[in-house]
């Protein structure tokens, strides 16, 4: 089936150019075009599209308003800027209605990967009423915690981004919402930025507090929920698995980028479920009744909240751009056998790790046919005096 694109844009040479360039892929995406916010709302009202893709400065109505407005009216939707203004405080107001920001000129295969990689997990996330509440996020919650303690340090005269670093990686919400600005392509990086600490290096203190304290793009989570569902073991349970999973590869010998990754993806592998928890909470706690109950399936959950919190994670962090490798590892963590990926990639730490957190003493919780397909099942005991030298250390501290 083939994806429905619409294009924004007031300068009608931008549009007889998109068009040119749009010409070879009309076997696979059916596009329209519109040269104002209101025109673009119009023709939505008449017909559906997958895609809208909006110029941020036009006159009546900017892009940032009208991807707002498309949230609202038609939250199923990706939305992704592409704009020729480099104003960071632009770019700023643009990170909340919109998934992806793209800068002008842009080529032909530059807009193609963008939005093929954005709609790749739409068919594995089948659930389209689900699908339409994790389009319509603007961020996800942060544990209070360090929300407060973000908010003080940015809040200081001198405040130091060693310190801001050392906060954000310790959130799966402020991690998601610093790679997702610094992937983005106003900032014109080489290749993707995997490792939070770097992405705060690269935003700097004033973009960050921007987005903190006037865009409001890091959210404290609600102190019911954290204790209904225990989003707080959520919270420590990723940093488990993240430590963990950089662990294993450090040890495999592995690059530094594969590396980071491992981090990254093992604190965001459970995103799906602070998700879940904070937007479906009562068909989200179906599920975990059952898992308390002992009867837990990855199809059950499925069946109950409309598909797997990995799946769910995944979608999230895929519309927001963030590197390819973490979002197939929080995809698949539960089930790495299904995965398309050939030989040892992030995903097989992630998959190590959260077994070995989740099950300590045995391996309960891993797919030892993969591993095996690998040639690592022979790696097992190894891996868990690693694990167990890592929780030594963390009990100690």
């Amino acid at each position: 089936m083939k994806l429905r694109i619409l294009f924004v844009d007031d300068e009608p040479r931008i549009l007889a150019g998109l068009r040119r360039m749009l010409r070879a892929r009309r076997d696979e995406w059916e596009t329209a075009f519109a040269e104002s916010g209101a025109e673009a709302l119009e023709i939505l009202e008449r017909e559906p599209f997958d895609v809208i893709v909006s110029d941020m400065r036009m006159p009546g109505m900017d892009g940032a308003e009208l991807l707002a407005e498309v949230r609202r009216r038609h939250p199923e939707m990706l939305r992704i800027v592409l704009s020729g203004h480099s104003e960071i405080e632009l770019v700023l107001s643009s990170v909340g209605p919109s998934h992806q920001y793209l800068t002008k000129p842009c080529d032909a295969e530059t807009l193609h990967g963008t939005i093929v990689r954005a709609a790749a997990l739409r068919e594995i996330l089948a659930d389209e009423k689900l699908r339409s509440i994790v389009s319509r996020l603007e961020h996800m919650p942060s544990m209070p915690k360090l929300f407060s303690a973000l908010v003080e340090e940015l809040g200081k005269d001198d405040a130091s981004i060693p310190q801001v670093a050392a906060l954000v990686i310790q959130d799966p919400a402020m991690t998601a919402q610093v790679l997702r600005l610094v992937n983005s392509a106003y900032f014109g990086l080489p290749r993707e930025i995997n490792s939070a600490e770097r992405a705060v290096s690269y935003l700097g203190i004033g973009p960050l507090s921007s987005l903190v304290l006037r865009e409001g793009l890091f959210a404290e989570a609600d102190r019911a929920l954290i204790e209904r569902f225990h989003l707080e073991e959520i919270s420590r349970h990723g940093n488990d698995v993240a430590s963990l999973a950089r662990r294993l590869a450090k040890d495999a010998g592995a690059e530094t980028i594969e590396v980071e990754d491992a981090f990254t993806a093992g604190l965001l592998h459970d995103a799906g479920k602070v998700i879940l928890a904070t937007n479906l909470p009562d068909r989200y706690e179906k599920a975990l009744e059952q898992r308390v109950a002992g009867v837990w399936s990855r199809e059950l959950e499925e069946e109950l909240v409309g598909a797997d919190h990995g799946v769910v994670g995944a979608y999230l962090m895929s519309v927001w751009g963030l590197p390819s490798t973490v979002v197939e590892a929080i995809a698949y963590h539960h089930r790495p056998s299904e995965c398309r990926a050939q030989g040892r990639t992030t995903l097989t730490w992630v998959h190590v790790a959260n077994a070995l957190v989740s099950g300590r003493s045995t391996p309960c919780h891993v797919d030892t046919d993969y591993l095996r397909r690998l040639g690592l099942a022979s790696k097992w005991e190894r891996w868990q005096e690693l694990a167990e030298d890592l929780h030594t250390v963390a009990e100690d501290a």
